[in-house]
């Protein structure tokens, strides 16, 4: 049975401040000091808690909840560049996009330009 997670655990140590007590969803250190860690004023809180991963999961909550001071923490996503000969062989072969990126790679310069040529550009 797959757990669906919630970031609960997450906005109670860092933006919330509101303690989990009762959640129908466990408590991942990996996963919260994988957030953690991407924000430079918590990543030492997060490596503090990766060299005592051996203590009880209430313990590094517990710590994290007390140490990390309470401010709005967003996470942006990575966007890939739009890549024209990317969308060529997408759209010339039927290929999705990685599937496309791997005929990329294989693909000359030559052969890149007769597809743009029977393009009409």
């Amino acid at each position: 049975m797959v757990e669906k997670y919630t970031w609960c655990w997450e906005n109670s140590v860092s933006s919330t401040k509101e303690r989990v007590e009762d959640s129908e969803h466990r408590y991942s250190a990996f996963r919260t000091n994988r957030y953690l860690s991407k924000f430079i004023d918590t990543l030492a809180h997060a490596q503090e808690m990766n060299l005592n991963s051996h203590l009880d999961w209430k313990l590094q909550y517990d710590y994290l909840f007390y140490a990390v001071r309470k401010r709005r923490r967003f996470i942006k996503g990575v966007r890939s560049e739009k890549s024209s000969d990317l969308e060529l062989v997408m759209e010339h072969y039927g290929y999705d996009r990685d599937k496309a990126g791997s005929a990329l790679r294989v693909l000359t310069q030559d052969e890149l330009h007769q597809l743009k040529l029977n393009r009409g550009g």
